[in-house]
């Protein structure tokens, strides 16, 4: 394995004795698109809301302060180091019920149905192995009236990695919007975001529709 597949590998999944300095990086880099990406939510007290491929765990304090004592907080990452990780730094806010973190990957989630009220992901699409089936897994655990935060940095940025090489997918802005109306979400819309650490970038936001039925149902009606 070439180092820049070993660094793009550790970009998607930190792993190993790398991993803490990796989390470190990617909260720095991560964080002014963070912070976009919850000012797109919304957020009141007591809302429950979902991080996916929340990494160095830069965005679950500010989400926390953001829904308050009566609010939860969840978070989903594919590595284990990442899980482990979060979970020591954070056990305080575990053990008090404010934060659940979780191994697991976009494409099959383990909460039930309409479990949140909004949901962030930053710089992880690039990585999901089927990101229209992440897509319908994210509407599924949103409530009717959910709001999800779609994140990253822009095509053009990306395309300078070539993230191809790796197995990884750069999406334009335009294919994302068809990708999220697919996959059922309504009112997508998004906005650039140019200079400081995120470099040119994007927050796309989408909305579950308050009359959603489930995508199964829509299906077969569709197919009647």
């Amino acid at each position: 394995m070439g180092l820049d597949s070993y660094v793009a590998r550790q970009i998607a999944a930190p792993s190993g004795r790398l991993a803490p300095l990796v989390a470190r990086l990617l909260n720095a880099g991560n964080r002014p698109l963070n912070l976009a990406a919850i000012e797109a939510l919304d957020l009141r007290p007591g809302m429950r809301v979902l991080d996916v491929g929340f990494g160095g765990g830069g965005s679950l304090r500010e989400l926390s302060e953001r829904v308050g004592s009566g609010g939860a907080v969840a978070g989903l990452d594919v590595s284990p180091a990442m899980v482990d990780r979060g979970r020591t730094i954070f056990r305080r806010l575990i053990a008090a019920g404010g934060l659940a973190l979780e191994l697991g990957s976009v494409e099959s989630m383990p909460w039930p149905d309409a479990s949140f009220d909004g949901a962030i992901s930053v710089n992880t699409i690039f990585y999901w192995p089927d990101a229209a089936a992440g897509l319908r897994e994210m509407w599924r655990v949103l409530r009717p009236g959910g709001v999800f935060a779609l994140a990253m940095r822009s095509s053009q940025a990306v395309a300078r990695a070539r993230p191809e090489r790796f197995g990884f997918k750069n999406y334009r802005t335009d294919e994302l919007a068809r990708l999220l109306e697919a996959a059922g979400w309504t009112g997508i819309a998004s906005r650039d975001l140019r200079g400081g650490l995120s470099g040119n970038a994007v927050v796309m936001r989408a909305t579950k529709a308050q009359d959603s039925s489930p995508l199964v149902d829509r299906e077969s009606s569709s197919c009647a």
